[in-house]
């Protein structure tokens, strides 16, 4: 809560600490069907793998498109390939009326994303020492080879002076 309120402070910002029923949509849309045609019948292309991976802009659009989400509670992450399902996907909770991408390698242009918003974010987590991370600040080796989607949702920097971003995984397994 300190944090929210020194934040809020420091940027002018009205932010507040809780949680709704959009709080984590699910990803067995995306898994299911976000390349679907509107006839429902999935489709999946080469670069989006269903549960092992796929792009982020590729769901976006997928919201975009079928004009909206639902909630996890609705079409809960089953975490296995599987069908479409048509009726789940009509259920919408939320949508977005587009996206955009923040340039890469540029700090300055994500610290103003992840100020007015959630960002997803693209990492190496190949790496053992992330696969064993638990808590705290993240300190070990970064790869560059991007293989998995986050969520940056904040960012801060400790009493030592280590810059640090709070992110939120959503990888299930």
């Amino acid at each position: 809560m300190e944090r929210i309120e020194s934040f809020n402070k420091a940027m002018n910002k009205p932010y507040k600490l809780g949680v709704n029923e959009f709080a984590d949509l699910t990803n067995e849309e995306f898994i299911a069907s976000h390349n679907r045609f509107k006839s429902h019948v999935c489709q999946v292309r080469s670069e989006d793998q269903g549960c092992e991976g796929g792009l982020m802009d590729n769901a976006y659009q997928f919201i975009q498109q079928n004009q909206g989400l639902t909630t996890e509670t609705t079409y809960p992450n089953k975490g296995v390939d599987g069908t479409c399902n048509a009726n789940k996907e009509a259920n919408h909770a939320t949508k977005i009326t587009g996206h955009e991408d923040v340039p890469a390698n540029s700090e300055t242009a994500l610290l103003k994303a992840v100020a007015n918003q959630p960002v997803s974010v693209a990492i190496d987590a190949r790496g053992f020492d992330f696969q064993f991370y638990s808590s705290g600040v993240f300190t070990g080796q970064c790869g560059t080879d991007l293989d998995h989607g986050i969520t940056a949702v904040g960012y801060g920097t400790t009493e030592d002076g280590t810059k640090y971003w709070l992110v939120k995984n959503s990888r299930m397994g």
